[in-house]
């Protein structure tokens, strides 16, 4: 017996898509989000999705990135997005997470240890909390956030710590970047052990001279 194939479940990507726009039943979006072969398919179902439930459950579990990415665009509640933000396997979809989420504890975690560089970039953007972009700035394991962290604080005894005291001289230069106090600035010139260092501080004091 010959069974109708609907066209969403076809190989006509083409056909597969308008399919999924002229579906105006949200039961069925919902079965093609779920269930549809080709992940596009899915990914335009979800962008009609109006069930919460169902746009998590596609968020945490479609195998493809891009579809787990449309969902989480959709997606409204903070400790879905934190869990996603947090422990998606791939970046693109943990960053789309970070940009929704506003519980800035959440945020600096994941700006302080996310193992992704544009994750924990785009984690430090949204934060507006000094103490925790301080805290980032002296104790993440990973260089280039504390250094653009450094490059959020304003000058002060923070950022004259981390420039005279820190163990990674490309952390302390980029904090003497920001200094202003010329006895700070002087000391490092003089005493600083890496050469890079010392050289910034003193042409950070004859900008001042």
């Amino acid at each position: 017996m010959w069974f109708f194939k609907p066209a969403w479940k076809g190989k006509d990507k083409k056909a597969a898509l308008e399919a999924v726009r002229s579906e105006t039943d949200d039961e069925k979006l919902e079965e093609i989000a779920r269930t549809a072969p080709n992940p596009d398919v899915r990914k335009e179902a979800v962008g009609r999705l109006t069930n919460e439930w169902v746009i998590v459950e596609i968020a945490k579990k479609d195998e493809f990135p891009r579809v787990r990415m449309a969902a989480v665009v959709k997606v409204t509640d903070e400790l879905v997005l934190a869990d996603i933000a947090k422990n998606d396997r791939f970046p693109l979809v943990r960053r789309e997470a970070v940009k929704k989420l506003t519980d800035e504890s959440v945020i600096a975690g994941i700006a302080m240890n996310d193992e992704d560089r544009d994750v924990r970039s785009a984690a430090i953007k949204m934060l507006t909390d000094e103490s925790a972009i301080a805290d980032i700035a002296k104790n993440s394991r990973y260089n280039d956030i504390r250094c653009e962290a450094i490059g959020i604080l304003p000058d002060g005894p923070v950022l004259a710590d981390i420039a005279k005291n820190d163990k990674y001289s490309p952390v302390r230069r980029e904090a003497v970047k920001k200094l202003t106090d010329e006895s700070v600035l002087a000391d490092i010139a003089e005493n600083d052990a890496n050469p890079k260092v010392r050289k910034e501080a003193a042409a950070k004091l004859n900008k001042h001279v």
